[in-house]
C-alpha cells in the first residue's frame, strides 16, 4: 500500500525551492501559495506547514537542517524535532522581522548554522539566527540600486554572489571581517554579455573542507561560464578559466529553443560512484581499463545539459588544486541523443535543476535529478545509474538514462470539490478562485502498471468567475461549468496543455440558493448532445440541449428545454415534501449510461431525500418526440433519518446515507428495498464525504471521509448462522502524518485508486494492500491467501465460497443436499492426503476440489449417483494404499478429517471459520449414525443445534428457524433425546437449558407435559435447597396441586410454610378462593416476585393474567408460550391471544417471517403459515400498527424450503382427485394458490437467488431457478358455466431448466453473474424472451414469456411498465390473513363501473425492484452486489 501525492504547485519563483543533504537522505523544501512542503529522498512527505501569506524564498541549512522561509518582511526559522517512533517534525524557533524600511524579501542563504543572508528589494542584510540563549540579531545591511533576485552564500562565509533582474554583471561580496560586532564586506564585479539567469558556488564534501571557491553562472547568450580565484591569497579577485556553449552541445538542429544546466559537485558524484560500484563491484569484474573508472578516479564535476525537449548532453570539468594552478579542463562524456532522453512538458521555457548522489540500499540507481519546471508548475523527480548515464553509447531507447520517479505539483490554492467524468478517466478540480485544472491519471515511466500511477495537469480552466458546479463527460473531453454568475459554460477540453475552447454559453436566471444538484444525463448515444439537468429544493428542474458542432463547421450551441417536475406518487395521507438532498448516482461498473426506455431495469440517475427520511432514487431519459426529460421512481425508502447529512447512490442500486450529525452511516439496497448495514461514529468523527466504486466482478466498495482519514468498507457475505454483519471497513487511508488541513474532497479512479483532496495537495492511494494495516490485519483475520489489492480483499470476503467452507455446507444441509456435503467431505479428505503442506498451510487444495458443478443441479437422487473424480484425484487415488479414502461417508472418514484439519490450515478460512467446519463434519457425523430415525428436517434442527453448541458466547440461543424445522419434524421424540444426551441437564437449570432449544415451540403437546413434570423436579432440586418456590408455577401448570402440597410438607425450614399448607389446603375451584389467590398474585407483584405471581394466578383459574404477567414483567415469551399449550392446549384462546397480541407484532416489527409462519401454524392456518414464509410480516398479518423491518436480516434463503414443504402440504389434498367445484369456500388449498400468485412467487425465488449469491453460494442460487417448480392456478369457465381450478407445476419449470441446460452447453452466463466457480463469462443484455420462446413448442408471446394461461390481461402500455395485472377481477385489499370470498360475475360487474383510485393502483403496482416479472431482461434474476 502506497500513497502518491502532490503536495502541491510550487510558486514560479527560482527562490521558492531549496535543498540539503540531511541524516543520507536528500532533504527538499518549496512553497507552494501559502504552505510550506518539506519532503526528503526516498519520496516521503514528512510535513506541510501554512504560511500567513504566499512563500516566496527557501533555504536549507545542511548541518542542522534548519529552514528558513521568508514571507513578506518576515522570515520565519523552522528547527526539526526528533521523536523516538515518531517522524521528524519541523517547528517554529524564530522569526526575523525586518526594519520596516525593508519591504518585501527577495531570496535567503545559509553560510552556516547562524548566519543567514537575506536580500529584499532595497538591501542585502547578513543576520545572526538566535538560539534558546541569544536572541536574533541583524549583523549587517547595506543598500542596493538594483534590488538582487539571486543571493548565495559560500559555506566558509567568505564569499557571497548576487545578481539583479536583468542584470549582466555579478556582484561578489568579499568578507572583511568575521567578528559578529563589526561584519564588513566590499566587492567586485564579474561582467557577462547579456542577462545572468543562474549563479552558483562549487560545493565542498564536508563544511570544514578549505576549497578554493569556484562560481557557476549561466546567462542569455547560452553559455556556462566558470570562475576561479586569480590565487588563493585574492580568493574575491574572480578570473574567467573555462566557458561551455549549451548551443553547441545539444545543437538546435535538435529543435530545442531553450537550454538549461544541472551541476552534479563532486560530492554528489563520488557518492553516486560509491553507490554504484557496491552494487556492481566494478572493480573486480572489469579486467580492461573501463572508461567509467577513469571518469570517476579523476573527480570531475559533472555538467548536465538538456533543452526543453529533453535532449540531454553531458561534460566534465577537471580542477587544479594546490599551488601547481592548473587549468580547468572541460571535456565532453555524453554527446547530446537524437532523441529526448528526458520527459519534460511541452514548451517549457525555464528550468531549474540540481543533483544529488544517493547511497545504496539494494537501489538500482545512483544518481537523482530534480526539476523545477515553472511552466509546468511542478517538480519532477528522476533517478538514473551512473553506468547508464555516462555510457557514450546512445542506447536504443534513450529514455532509460532517467526514469521518472515521482513528480510533485497540485493546486496553488485549496481544492473545494472534486468531479470525475462518468468513466472515471479525467478529474477537474475546483478551487475558490478561478483556478480550475483537469487532471488524468498518467503511470510514471510510461508503464501500464497501473499501482505506478500519478496525475497530470492536462488542462487549465479559467473562467470568469469561481465555478458552482461542473460536469466531466467521458475522457474529459467536454466540460459544462454553472458559474457563480449565473452562467452556463461548455468547453472544449481535448487538447492537452492548452487552455480549453469555450463552445458555447447561456445566461440563467438566478436560482436563489434552490439548487441541490447538478449533473449530465449519461446517455448512450453519440456524443454529438448533452442534456444537463439541474434540480431544485421544490422537487422542479430545468434541462438543457447542448448540440456539439461536428467536422462540418456547424457551431455548438446550448438551449433550455422544458422545465420538469419529479414525479412524486404519494401514499394516502402522506403529505408532500421539498427535497431536502439530491446527488447525482455514481456511475461504477459497466452500467455508466441508461438506455432509450424508461423501466425499472434501467440504472438509476440520482438520489433524492426529504427532511423526514423519505429516499427515493429515479431513473430518467430524453424523449425526443417530446424533446423533454421524463423521471421514473425506481425505488422507495422510509429511512427515518432526518435532517440527513449526506446521501449518495451507486449504479450498482446501493445507497449511503448519514444522518444530520454525520456520525451515523446506513447503506441500503434499493434493488431490494432493505438496510444492509448501520453503524456509529465517535462525537468528534463526523462524516464529510462519501464514494462509491466497485470491483471488476460488479462488487461495491464504500470510501467513508473523515477530517483526516478515508476509511474503505466493502461487502461482506451473508451469515444468517451468526447476523455478522454485511459491510466491514478493510482498509484505511490516513492523511493525518502528512498535513494538518483537513480533507476537502475524495474521489475513485477507474483502476481502483482514490484520490484525496486536502488544502492544495492531493493524495493518490492506491489500490495495493498493506497486510499489516490494522484495519486490513482485522478483517482478514487468520486467512491464509495471497492478497494483492483491495479488489482481491473484496474477492476473498465477498466472493463464491470454496466447497469447502462451511457456509456453504451448512446451506446444502438446509437445500437438502447433504449427500453433496458429504461428498464434498469426503473428496476433502482425498486431497488433504496428497496435499502440500508448508508451514502447516495448505497449499495446493482448489476451491472447487475438482468436483462437477452439476452435483449442485442434479435434481435426482443424489444418493444414486457415482462418483466421479477428476484426473488428478483419480491419478493420486490410484496411488492410495489406504482403502478408507475410496469408501462413503462414515464415522471414520469424519475421524480422519477432523484429525487432519487439527494439524493443517486450509486456504481462505479463518481459524474460526476451520473450528465451524470441524463441528459441522461432527453434526453430519452424527446424523449419519442417527439417519435412520431422522427425517430430514429432524436433520436440519440438529445441525442447526450443533452450530449453536459452538457459538454459545455469542449467541443467546437456537433460532425460531431452528424450531420450525423441529416443528415440522416427524421425529421429535429423536430430536428431543439427542438433545439430552449430549447435553448436560443441571439440577434447576433444565428449563432454561429446554428454552435455549425452543422446546416450547415445537414439541407436541404430550412430550411438553411430560418435560414440565421433569422441570418441575428439577426446580424443586435447585442447589440443593429442595424449595418448593421454585417448582410452584410448574406444579400449578400441571394441575397437581396436591402434590406441591405435599414439598410444602417437606419444607419444614421455609418461613412461609405454615401459611401455604394453609392457603393450598383450600378448594380453589370456589370463586372465594380464587379471588383470594388473584388478591395474593396482585400483592406479589408488588414484591416483584413475578413467577411467583403468576403462579398464583393460575391457581386462581386466571390463565391469561398469567401469561400477561410472564409476558410483560418476565419478558420471557418461551415461558408463556409453554404455560398456555400445556395449561389448555394448542387451540385455546389464550395462546391465540398471546401470538395476535404479543407475537405477532414482534415478528412484523422485527420482519421475523419464521416467527409469523409458526405463529399462523400454532393457530391451524396452515395456508398464512406457508405465504407468511415468502411475503413480509407487515403485509399478511392484520392489524398491525408496527413499522416494517427494512434490516437484511429478516430475509432467510432456506424459507423456500419450508415453503415448499407447505406448500406440497397444502395443495396435495387439493389435486389429488382433480375435482371441478363452482364452490371453493372450503378448500383452503384453492385459497392459497388464488392469493399466492406466480407473481410473488417468483419474486421469493429471485429474492433468494440474489441472497444466496450474497452469501457466496453462488451454486445454490442456480440451482434454485433451475430447478423450482412454480405453481399457478387461476379459474376459468366450462361450457356449463361452472369454475374449474386448474394447475400449471411443470410447463414454467421445463422451460426454466431448458435454458440452464442452454447456458451449462455455451460459455455465456444467461444471468451476467461473474462467477468465478462456474467460470461462465458474464454479458450485460441478453433477454430471455426469445429464448424461452425457442426451447419449447408451447406459444410464448412477448406479454406472456412463459407461455402459461393465466387469463392474465395484459395492457401493452401504461402506467404500469411491465402490465402485469394481478387478476381480471377486482377485489377490495384486505389483509393476507383474513379469509377473501370467491370473486362473482356481479362483483365484477360492480367492480368494473367504478374507477381505481390513483392510491389504490399505487398499491396494487409491486414494484420491480420488489418483483421482477415478465422483463425480456434476464436481470430480473438480481444476483445482488
Amino acid at each position: 500500500m502506497t500513497i502518491t501525492f502532490l503536495p502541491g504547485e510550487p510558486n514560479s519563483l527560482t527562490t521558492s525551492l531549496g535543498s540539503a543533504r540531511w541524516k543520507d537522505k536528500q532533504l527538499l523544501a518549496y512553497c507552494s501559495g501559502n504552505n510550506l512542503i518539506i519532503l526528503c529522498y526516498p519520496l516521503q512527505l514528512l510535513q506541510t506547514i501554512y504560511l500567513d501569506a504566499d512563500g516566496v524564498a527557501v533555504s536549507v541549512e545542511e548541518e542542522t537542517s534548519n529552514i528558513a522561509v521568508a514571507v513578506g518582511r518576515k522570515v520565519f526559522i523552522y528547527t526539526p524535532v526528533y521523536e523516538y517512533s515518531k517522524s521528524t517534525q519541523w517547528v517554529l524557533s524564530e522569526t526575523l522581522v525586518l526594519p520596516s524600511g525593508s519591504n518585501k524579501i527577495t531570496d535567503l542563504s545559509w553560510g552556516d548554522e547562524v548566519e543567514l543572508l537575506i536580500s529584499t528589494d532595497t538591501q542585502l542584510q547578513l543576520w545572526m539566527v538566535g538560539t534558546s540563549l541569544t536572541p536574533s540579531r541583524k549583523l549587517w545591511s547595506t543598500p542596493l540600486a538594483n534590488p538582487p533576485v539571486i543571493v548565495d552564500f559560500t559555506r566558509d562565509l567568505s564569499l557571497a554572489a548576487t545578481v539583479g533582474k536583468y542584470d549582466r554583471l555579478v556582484k561578489v561580496w568579499r568578507r572583511l571581517s568575521y567578528d559578529h560586532d563589526t561584519v564588513e564586506f566590499d566587492y567586485s564585479f564579474l561582467p557577462h554579455p547579456s542577462s545572468v539567469t543562474s549563479i552558483r558556488w562549487k560545493l565542498p564534501f564536508h563544511k570544514s573542507e578549505s576549497i578554493e571557491n569556484i562560481l557557476y553562472t549561466t546567462c542569455t547568450d547560452g553559455m556556462l561560464r566558470v570562475w576561479r580565484p586569480v590565487n588563493l591569497s585574492d580568493a574575491a579577485n574572480m578570473q574567467l578559466w573555462a566557458t561551455i556553449d549549451l548551443y553547441e552541445a545539444v545543437p538546435r538542429s535538435l529543435g530545442g529553443q531553450y537550454r538549461s544546466v544541472c551541476i552534479v559537485d563532486n560530492k554528489d558524484l563520488s557518492i553516486a560512484a560509491e553507490s554504484l560500484l557496491t552494487r556492481k563491484n566494478i572493480w573486480n569484474h572489469t579486467k580492461a581499463k573501463d572508461p567509467l573508472i577513469d571518469i570517476i578516479q579523476s573527480k570531475p564535476e559533472l555538467v548536465l545539459i538538456t533543452d526543453n525537449l529533453g535532449h540531454l548532453a553531458i561534460f566534465g570539468i577537471d580542477y587544479a588544486g594546490g599551488a601547481k594552478q592548473r587549468l580547468v579542463r572541460s571535456f565532453l562524456i555524453v554527446p547530446a541523443s537524437l532523441s529526448p532522453t528526458i520527459k519534460l512538458s511541452k514548451n517549457c521555457k525555464r528550468l531549474s535543476m540540481f543533483a544529488y548522489g544517493v547511497k545504496t540500499n539494494n537501489n538500482t540507481f545512483d544518481l537523482s535529478m530534480v526539476i523545477h519546471d515553472y511552466q509546468e508548475g511542478s517538480i519532477k523527480h528522476y533517478h538514473s545509474s551512473l553506468d547508464v548515464l555516462l555510457d557514450p553509447v546512445v542506447p536504443p531507447n534513450p529514455t532509460r538514462k532517467f526514469s521518472l520517479d515521482s513528480l510533485l505539483t497540485g493546486h496553488n490554492k485549496s481544492v473545494q470539490r472534486l468531479i470525475r467524468s462518468s468513466d472515471g478517466t479525467a478529474i477537474l478540480s475546483c478551487s475558490r478562485f478561478s483556478e480550475n485544472i483537469l487532471w488524468i491519471p498518467r503511470a510514471l515511466n510510461s508503464c501500464s502498471d497501473d499501482d505506478n500511477m500519478t496525475l497530470a495537469k492536462y488542462a487549465y480552466l479559467k473562467t470568469s468567475s469561481p465555478v458552482r458546479y461542473a460536469t466531466v463527460s467521458s475522457y474529459g473531453h467536454i466540460l459544462t461549468t454553472l458559474l457563480e454568475d449565473n452562467q452556463i459554460v461548455v468547453w472544449d477540453a481535448k487538447k492537452e496543455n492548452s487552455l480549453p475552447k469555450q463552445l458555447c454559453s447561456i445566461k440563467i436566471s438566478p436560482m436563489n440558493g434552490g439548487l441541490l444538484s447538478y449533473l449530465l444525463l449519461p446517455e448512450s448515444e453519440s456524443q454529438d448532445r448533452l442534456h444537463i439537468l439541474a434540480i431544485y429544493q421544490s422537487r422542479s428542474g430545468d434541462a438543457w440541449e447542448v448540440r456539439l458542432a461536428g467536422d462540418n463547421g456547424d457551431v455548438s450551441t446550448i438551449t433550455k428545454l422544458d422545465s420538469f417536475e419529479l414525479p412524486i406518487v404519494v401514499e394516502e395521507n402522506e403529505t408532500v415534501e421539498n427535497l431536502y438532498l439530491v446527488s447525482a448516482v455514481d456511475p461504477v461498473g459497466w452500467e455508466a449510461t441508461v438506455g432509450e426506455s424508461l423501466d425499472l431495469f434501467q440504472r438509476d440517475i440520482i438520489t433524492t431525500v426529504s427532511a423526514t427520511g423519505v429516499l427515493r432514487t429515479w431513473t430518467a431519459r430524453f424523449n425526443k418526440l417530446s424533446q423533454s426529460i421524463e423521471w421514473l421512481e425506481s425505488c422507495k425508502i422510509q429511512t427515518e433519518i432526518t435532517h440527513p447529512s449526506f446521501v449518495l447512490g451507486s449504479s450498482r442500486k446501493k445507497v449511503a446515507i448519514s444522518n444530520k450529525s454525520g456520525t451515523q452511516l446506513s447503506i441500503y439496497d434499493t434493488r431490494q428495498g432493505i438496510l444492509e448495514f448501520t453503524t456509529e461514529f465517535a462525537v468528534n468523527q463526523s462524516i464529510t464525504d462519501l464514494d462509491w466504486t466497485c470491483t471488476p466482478d460488479n462488487q461495491n466498495i464504500l470510501a467513508v471521509g473523515f477530517m483526516k482519514d478515508v476509511v474503505l468498507y466493502c461487502q461482506l457475505r451473508f451469515d444468517y448462522t451468526n447476523k455478522s454483519s454485511s459491510w466491514a471497513p478493510f482498509r484505511n487511508a490516513s492523511i493525518g502524518q502528512y498535513t494538518t488541513h483537513n480533507i476537502g474532497d475524495s474521489i475513485w479512479l477507474s483502476n481502483g485508486n482514490l484520490v484525496i483532496g486536502t488544502g492544495n495537495q492531493f493524495f493518490i492511494q492506491d489500490r495495493k494492500v498493506d497486510l499489516n494495516d490494522r484495519v486490513t490485519r482485522k478483517i482478514m483475520g487468520s486467512r491464509i491467501t495471497k492478497i494483492n489489492d483491495i479488489f482481491s480483499i473484496c474477492s476473498v470476503l465477498n466472493g463464491p465460497l470454496p466447497f469447502y467452507h462451511p457456509q456453504l455446507l451448512i446451506q446444502s444441509v438446509f437445500a437438502g443436499k447433504i449427500d453433496v456435503a458429504k461428498r464434498i467431505l469426503v473428496t476433502l479428505l482425498k486431497c488433504l492426503k496428497f496435499a502440500v503442506v508448508l508451514d502447516s498451510s495448505v497449499v495446493d487444495v482448489t476451491s472447487y476440489l475438482d468436483l462437477p458443478l452439476d452435483m449442485f443441479f442434479n435434481a435426482e437422487n443424489q444418493e444414486t449417483n457415482r462418483f466421479k473424480a477428476g484426473k488428478f484425484n483419480q491419478i493420486m487415488f490410484e496411488m492410495a494404499a489406504d482403502d478408507d479414502l475410496n469408501q462413503s461417508f462414515n464415522t471414520k472418514v469424519v475421524e480422519k478429517l477432523i484429525d487432519k484439519l487439527q494439524s493443517v490450515t486450509l486456504p481462505f478460512l479463518t481459524r474460526h471459520q476451520q473450528i465451524t467446519l470441524v463441528s459441522t463434519i461432527e453434526a453430519l457425523g452424527e446424523v449419519e449414525t442417527n439417519k435412520a430415525s431422522l427425517d430430514y428436517n429432524g436433520i436440519r434442527f440438529y445441525l442447526g443445534y450443533r452450530l449453536f453448541k459452538i457459538h454459545l458466547t455469542t449467541q443467546d440461543g437456537m433460532s425460531i428457524r431452528d424450531f420450525n424445522w423441529a416443528l415440522h419434524s416427524k421425529s421429535q421424540e429423536v430430536l428431543l433425546n439427542l438433545v439430552e444426551k449430549s447435553t448436560t441437564l443441571v439440577s434447576g437449570k433444565i428449563w432454561q437449558t429446554y428454552k435455549d432449544f425452543g422446546i416450547p415451540y415445537w414439541l407436541n403437546q404430550t412430550s411438553l407435559t411430560e418435560q414440565v413434570e421433569k422441570m418441575a423436579r428439577s426446580q424443586f432440586l435447585e442447589d440443593g435447597k429442595r424449595d418448593p418456590t421454585n417448582c410452584t408455577l410448574f406444579y400449578l401448570l400441571l394441575r397437581k396441586k396436591q402434590t406441591l402440597l405435599s414439598l410444602w410438607r417437606t419444607a419444614s425450614w421455609h418461613k412461609e410454610q405454615q401459611k401455604m399448607l394453609k392457603f393450598l389446603a383450600n378448594d380453589f375451584t370456589e370463586n372465594r378462593w380464587r379471588s383470594a389467590a388473584s388478591k395474593n398474585a396482585f400483592a406479589l407483584l408488588g414484591t416483584h416476585r413475578f413467577e411467583y405471581a403468576a403462579a398464583f394466578f393460575l391457581l386462581a383459574g386466571s390463565l391469561k393474567d398469567c401469561v400477561n404477567v410472564i409476558i410483560r414483567q418476565m419478558k420471557d415469551v418461551p415461558l408463556a408460550i409453554l404455560v398456555a399449550r400445556v395449561y389448555e392446549g394448542d387451540m385455546g384462546p389464550v395462546l391465540k391471544d398471546l401470538i395476535e397480541r404479543h407475537i405477532f407484532p414482534d415478528a412484523v416489527q422485527s420482519g421475523d417471517r419464521w416467527l409469523v409462519s409458526w405463529g399462523y401454524w400454532m393457530l391451524n392456518r396452515k395456508s398464512n403459515a406457508a405465504k407468511a414464509l415468502i411475503m413480509a410480516p407487515s403485509s399478511i398479518v392484520a392489524n398491525n400498527e408496527k413499522q416494517k423491518n427494512l434490516s437484511f436480516l429478516t430475509e432467510d434463503p432456506v424459507q423456500i424450503f419450508l415453503y415448499q414443504q407447505l406448500r406440497k402440504h397444502i395443495t396435495s389434498s387439493t389435486f389429488s382427485s382433480g375435482y371441478t367445484t363452482p364452490n371453493i369456500g372450503d378448500h383452503s388449498g384453492c385459497k392459497f394458490l388464488i392469493d399466492l400468485t406466480l407473481k410473488s412467487e417468483f419474486s421469493f425465488v429471485s429474492t433468494v437467488a440474489s441472497l444466496y449469491y450474497r452469501m457466496g453460494c453462488d451454486v445454490l442460487a442456480l440451482d434454485v431457478v433451475k430447478n423450482w417448480d412454480f405453481v399457478s392456478i387461476r379459474p376459468s369457465s366450462t361450457p356449463n358455466g361452472t369454475k374449474t381450478w386448474s394447475e400449471s407445476f411443470s410447463t414454467l419449470n421445463s422451460r426454466v431448466n431448458s435454458q440452464f441446460d442452454l447456458a451449462r452447453q455455451n460459455p455465456s452466463n444467461i444471468f451476467g453473474i461473474d462467477d468465478v466457480i462456474s467460470g461462465f463469462s458474464p454479458i450485460s443484455n441478453r433477454g430471455m424472451t426469445g429464448n424461452i420462446g425457442q426451447q419449447t413448442s408451447s406459444p410464448a408471446i412477448a406479454s406472456n414469456p412463459f407461455g402459461i394461461e393465466d387469463n392474465f390481461t395484459i395492457p401493452s402500455h401504461g402506467r404500469n411498465p411491465f402490465g402485469i395485472v394481478e387478476d381480471t377481477t377486482p377485489r377490495s385489499r384486505q389483509p393476507l390473513g383474513t379469509e377473501v370470498a370467491p370473486a362473482t360475475d356481479e362483483n365484477k360487474a360492480n367492480s368494473k363501473s367504478e374507477p381505481v383510485k390513483k392510491a389504490e393502483a399505487k398499491k396494487m403496482f409491486v414494484p420491480p425492484s420488489q418483483i421482477a416479472f415478465l422483463e425480456p431482461d434476464m436481470s430480473a434474476f438480481n444476483f445482488g452486489n
